[in-house]
C-alpha cells in the first residue's frame, strides 16, 4: 500500500537579538513556546547581532516579514505571543 505523499513547506522563523542587550531569556522563552506550538512546522534560526543593538525581531525569511519587533514588547504576554502565532498560521495557510 502507497502512502500518500504529503508536500509540506516548511516557514522558517528568524529570531534576531543582541546577547548585550539581555533579550536571550526572552529568545528563549519563545523560541519553545513558537516549537511546543507548531513542532516541525517552522524552524527557528538564531541570529545574534554584532555590537549592542537591542534587536529582537521576529522575521518569517520565506516572505521577509517582520511579524514582531522588541518596539511590541518582548513577547512576554499570552497577547503577544498569540499575535505572533496568529502571524505564522496565517503564513503557513498561504504556502
Amino acid at each position: 500500500i502507497a502512502r500518500p505523499s504529503l508536500s509540506l513547506s516548511l516557514s522558517i522563523i528568524e529570531l534576531y537579538l543582541s546577547l548585550f542587550a539581555g533579550y536571550r531569556p526572552y529568545y528563549v522563552a519563545l523560541r519553545n513556546y513558537l516549537k511546543q506550538e507548531f513542532g516541525d512546522l517552522i524552524v527557528v534560526q538564531e541570529h545574534m547581532d554584532r555590537g549592542i543593538t537591542g534587536n529582537f525581531e521576529v522575521v518569517i525569511v520565506n516572505t521577509n516579514t517582520l511579524i514582531h519587533s522588541k518596539r511590541q514588547g518582548k513577547a512576554e504576554s499570552a497577547r503577544s505571543k498569540q499575535l505572533i502565532v496568529d502571524q505564522i498560521k496565517e503564513a503557513l495557510e498561504s504556502l
